[in-house]
């Protein structure tokens, strides 16, 4: 079976075989806790996680840019409190056989990782690694 690329982008390749997703990382900046509420394109790559001592939020809340193929994000619960990406208007996020609202969320539910991918424009695809994910759906 062929590996397809989908893009290529700051030295991460994602590809598509079938329903596998391949992405080839090189390394990755890890953005701790606080930080810019806005996720930028140009943050392509970055882990977030929701480690932060000092914040007393029970939930970590990231705006993803607009959904264009070949962005990536890794979203990382490490404390249990939450993390939360939120979609870009009109933009919805898949994970499995759900789709969120336009502009809704993935948030974990408890300790995980998450990967976010976008394959094609408009839509963010969900990847859970590990832990529990929940995607707004009304």
């Amino acid at each position: 079976m062929t590996v397809l690329p989908v893009v290529a982008r700051n030295g991460v390749k994602v590809s598509r075989s079938g329903q596998n997703v391949y992405v080839e990382l090189g390394a990755f900046s890890v953005v701790q806790g606080g930080g810019a509420k806005d996720i930028a394109a140009t943050d392509c790559g970055k882990h977030y996680t929701n480690k932060d001592e000092d914040d007393d939020l029970d939930t970590h809340e990231k705006n993803l840019p607009a959904a264009t193929a070949g962005l990536h994000y890794d979203f990382h619960d490490v404390n249990g409190e939450g993390i939360r990406a939120v979609a870009a208007n009109g933009d919805t996020i898949v994970q499995d056989a759900d789709e969120s609202i336009a502009g809704g969320y993935v948030e974990s539910t408890e300790r995980g990782w998450l990967k976010l991918v976008c394959l094609e424009d408009g839509v963010w695809t969900a990847y859970p690694v590990r832990g529990i994910w929940a995607l707004e759906t009304a």
